[in-house]
């Protein structure tokens, strides 16, 4: 023997006592320490705080009848292997007390020292094999407990199904809520596309076309929502004829991931079907991914774009301080965003409006640079256009009312530092309606067109014609030193609108009436001086058309 046990008798007769005792001695385990009680209770308290490997158990105890010990066998702390001393000898007892929670069942007439040796034997290495069992049993609950899988056990012949806790759990359930589980409980929680999912790969085990099956199920939360699961099963047990007894498998909770690799494909096709280019580059400014649009704007194929610095778009529109200034701020906030100009693949340039977006780990370090662009060319253009039409008159392309008032003030200021005089003049065309009615619009908008020209190439730069509508002209004249000087610009302008004109094959004869105000000998701001200049433009008309009139100093 390799260590002394501790061995419990529980027997109120002395006269087996000792003859336990003899037989005991006679074995492998002589050195073993035996402890004895006499009755149950003493026992019990024995067994609470005393180490033992084995005990012996009398049913008929001074304290306990017969059916009292056995029927609180039960109530021992499970520390060791309970074998019952009986003096009956029949079977049917026998199999009673292993029913009841003992071990092993001893006869004492069959009782001597090889016996008694074989039943020490056999109960310590079984109950030495049960712990063992038990603990690997244990390390495995453990293991399953860790990983958070849940397991099942589908017996086929009582068609019940076997769950853990945490298959239950992963259901918003508690394993008591779904006892008892069936094949047809199951397949009611269950989402019902995913009823021949699970027919199909269980008859492909059956049908011992693989080993295993895994498959991803969804099942209803007991709050509502499905969950997505993972699915392993096996046979474990076959029938002699080939038929499945017993499926055994896991389950694991995948809804993260599912809803995770939604989330990717939902950022997949954003980043491949969206209208807005996209770059990625790393922390280096090194491309390393664009999408389609990215291609479409820039004209660079993704394969030419991996690699690259942004730069590679640079168009010499703006000056080193604004891409300093860019990553000043990019660097600091962790964004950008404004218009940019750049130039494509084939030298064109291109309008952007641009956002950056720094991407940083769990240290704060930027990993990346997002780039997210919009092509604005026609934007830009139509806004250029938008701005162009707000100051200019789209059919003779002079400046508008608009842009007149502003040219007013910079020539006013001018004139008030200088000394010098400007001069407003409102000019109307005379006998332009009879050429509307006779040759129609079209030669009427070309014939103001050419008007407009034979005026601007009369003044001088810096002095500004208008059209103010119509046939009715504005003219500012700036910088004058004397009203001589503004009355030869005047009769150069008459002189000419006074030629004939060819509009197609049409020669027009036209002629002109204007009024003119003088500042600083008629104080007053632009519309004052334009009221004045058309008062003085119909003195002009009153006195038989094709002449010029000044407010005041003709009167």
């Amino acid at each position: 023997m390799s260590e002394a046990l501790t061995i419990l008798l529980l027997e109120d007769n002395p006269d087996h006592l000792e003859l336990f005792e003899l037989f005991l001695a006679m074995t492998d385990y002589a050195g073993a320490h035996l402890s004895h009680a006499t009755r149950f209770s003493e026992a019990q308290a024995l067994l609470e705080h005393q180490h033992v490997d084995i005990a012996f158990v009398d049913l008929s105890l001074p304290d306990s009848t017969y059916g009292q010990t056995l029927s609180q066998l039960h109530a021992l702390p499970a520390v060791c292997p309970y074998v019952v001393l009986t003096s009956l000898a029949d079977n049917d007892t026998m199999l009673t007390v292993v029913d009841h929670g003992a071990d092993d069942c001893l006869n004492k007439t069959d009782l001597n020292d090889v016996t008694l040796a074989r039943v020490i034997h056999y109960n310590l290495s079984r109950w030495q094999l049960r712990y063992e069992l038990a603990q690997e049993k244990q390390r495995l609950a453990d293991i399953i407990e860790a990983t958070q899988v849940g397991t099942w056990e589908w017996n086929l012949e009582t068609h019940q199904i076997d769950i853990n806790a945490r298959w239950a759990q992963m259901l918003g359930y508690t394993r008591q809520e779904l006892q008892p589980l069936t094949m047809a409980t199951r397949r009611d929680l269950m989402h019902p596309d995913d009823w021949s999912v699970i027919d199909d790969k269980l008859q492909s085990i059956y049908q011992h076309e693989q080993a295993y099956y895994q498959c991803e199920l969804r099942f209803r939360h007991k709050k509502g929502h499905w969950v997505w699961v993972s699915s392993r099963g096996k046979v474990m047990d076959w029938n002699t004829d080939g038929t499945p007894l017993r499926v055994v498998g896991t389950h694991s909770d995948i809804s993260a991931q599912k809803h995770a690799m939604l989330k990717l494909q939902q950022a997949a096709k954003v980043f491949t079907d969206t209208h807005e280019g996209i770059v990625i580059t790393d922390a280096d400014a090194r491309i390393i991914d664009v999408n389609p649009a990215f291609c479409r704007v820039t004209g660079y194929a993704r394969e030419e774009a991996i690699g690259q610095n942004p730069r590679l778009l640079k168009s010499g529109h703006h000056d080193a301080l604004f891409y300093e200034l860019l990553w000043q701020q990019l660097l600091a906030k962790g964004f950008w965003r404004g218009e940019i100009w750049n130039r494509n693949k084939n030298g064109d340039l291109y309008a952007e409006l641009l956002t950056i977006s720094a991407i940083y780990d769990e240290h704060k370090q930027i990993q990346q640079f997002v780039g997210l662009l919009t092509d604005i060319t026609q934007f830009k253009e139509h806004e250029q256009q938008l701005e162009w039409l707000a100051h200019y008159d789209p059919l003779t392309k002079l400046p508008n009312r608009t842009l007149l008032a502003d040219r007013f003030r910079q020539a006013l200021a001018q004139a008030q530092r200088q000394f010098s005089l400007l001069a407003v003049g409102f000019l109307d065309l005379d006998g332009f309606k009879p050429v509307n009615d006779r040759y129609g619009h079209e030669v009427g908008d070309l014939l103001l067109i050419e008007v407009a020209e034979r005026i601007t190439q009369v003044v001088r730069e810096g002095d500004t014609v208008c059209r103010q509508g119509g046939d009715e002209f504005v003219i500012l004249l700036v910088n004058l030193s004397t009203v001589e000087q503004c009355r030869q610009i005047i009769n150069r302008i008459h002189q000419q609108l006074a030629e004939p004109f060819q509009i197609h094959q049409d020669v027009i004869h036209i002629g002109a009436s204007s009024g003119w105000a003088l500042y600083p000998e008629t104080p007053g701001d632009l519309d004052a001086l334009l009221d004045q200049a058309d008062q003085a433009m119909y003195q002009a008309k009153a006195a038989g058309k094709n002449q010029y009139h000044f407010f005041d100093l003709d009167d």
